[in-house]
């Protein structure tokens, strides 16, 4: 596999397993998608994701090891309150709720953190991607 120069992060200390779950989802092609609020990114991070359209991605973990590569098809912000279905479904979702509620546990630390509430008009900048194939990577 070739490690590209941009990377995709998936966990970070303390997360319980979170971010080795999810690379395991994106390699079996479940999760085609991720998101994060807009008001934890700085305006040069939703520049350079914004940039990825169209890029090969390494998808790393919290240590850096590099696990597979996607290709970045679409960035957009979507509301919180009433999310594209795209971004749902291709979390892996099958319901808004369901969808939200595992957001708000994934991020409640850092919300919290950062005293960040999450409201209905929130801009939630999501990413669609695709697992590279071998012979592209």
């Amino acid at each position: 596999m070739r490690v590209h120069e941009l990377k995709s992060h998936f966990g970070w200390p303390g997360d319980g397993g979170l971010g080795l779950r999810l690379i395991a989802s994106i390699q079996a092609g479940a999760k085609t998608a991720t998101c994060c609020p807009v008001e934890l990114c700085t305006k040069a991070e939703i520049a350079e994701t914004r940039a990825t359209v169209g890029r090969l991605l390494t998808v790393v973990d919290q240590h850096g090891a590099p696990h597979c590569n996607i290709r970045v098809v679409e960035v957009f912000e979507t509301p919180w309150g009433a999310p594209d279905p795209r971004l749902v479904r291709r979390e892996g979702f099958a319901s808004v709720d369901e969808w939200r509620a595992a957001m708000s546990d994934a991020w409640r630390d850092i919300l919290r953190e950062k005293r960040l509430t999450l409201r209905d008009d929130s801009p939630m900048l999501a990413e669609l991607f695709e697992l590279a194939a071998p012979d592209e990577e």
